[in-house]
């Protein structure tokens, strides 16, 4: 399925202007749309269900593992990414644990790209 939608959650508003950046670079069609919490992020995924998520880990309240998990319930096989500079092996055997796609920060335009190509089947 292509990915014509994504959701972007992160606390940073920066990170979410560059996300939305590297995404339309490569895909100006798709409809991005940002939160800046879980809850914001919750709320709209209960709204639309995006065809991608891109998850910060670290965020105030719920970090960004937590809330896959809470996705996955409203959302179930939808793809997420789990973007972070926090490369321990914990965290990402965590991630990956739970079927999370772990994308290190800096996140480029042509690895956001890849993922995109990846996706699309």
């Amino acid at each position: 399925m292509p990915i014509r939608s994504i959701l972007a959650v992160d606390d940073s508003r920066l990170a979410r202007m560059m996300l939305r950046e590297a995404v339309l670079k490569s895909r100006p069609e798709c409809v991005f749309r940002e939160a800046g919490t879980a809850e914001e992020a919750l709320n709209a995924t209960r709204q639309q269900i995006p065809d991608l998520f891109l998850i910060d880990l670290n965020m105030p309240g719920m970090n960004g593992i937590d809330l896959a998990m809470e996705i996955s319930r409203i959302a179930p096989g939808v793809p997420m990414a789990l973007l972070t500079a926090n490369i321990q092996d914990k965290v990402k055997l965590r991630a990956e644990s739970i079927g999370l796609i772990f994308l290190e920060k800096p996140i480029s335009s042509d690895r956001l790209g890849a993922l995109l190509a990846q996706l699309d089947v």
